[in-house]
């Protein structure tokens, strides 16, 4: 069973913080007091809720909902010495978590691959690597 966690993005209209909770802590409210204790963080306003997809990038990072991905797939054949690179956003549609390209094209989110992934951002912070 997956891990049920959020990340809650605030702001002050420059800045961004992304701050993250197990569902129980924010049951218990743990994320109105942790910005409440701080004088200097009460300008700050929540912007986006963004879910855990309950799954790990190639280099353990979690992946939640908006995250970007850069995915480089194994190196090609046919001699090509460059591994190809393909962007997507992670979206829920449907019934489970999918890769949306930045082309628009739809894919599955298969377990198996999330080895070739790496988070680079996401849709909500400006300035991200990767295209979009």
């Amino acid at each position: 069973m997956r891990d049920i966690k959020f990340s809650l993005m605030w702001t002050d209209g420059k800045t961004w913080m992304d701050l993250r909770y197990t569902l129980a802590e924010m049951e218990n409210g743990d994320h109105w007091e942790a910005m409440s204790d701080m004088p200097m963080l009460r300008k700050f306003v929540l912007k986006h809720r963004r879910q855990f997809t309950g799954l790990q990038d190639k280099n353990g990072v979690d992946i939640y909902e908006g995250d970007k991905l850069k995915e480089e797939k194994e190196k090609g054949t046919f001699g090509s010495k460059k591994s190809p690179v393909d962007y997507s956003v992670v979206v829920w549609r449907g019934n489970g978590w999918k890769r949306e390209s930045y082309n628009g094209e739809m894919k599955v989110y298969p377990e198996l691959q999330v080895r070739f992934l790496e988070v680079i951002g996401n849709i909500h912070e400006a300035n991200n690597n990767g295209a979009r």
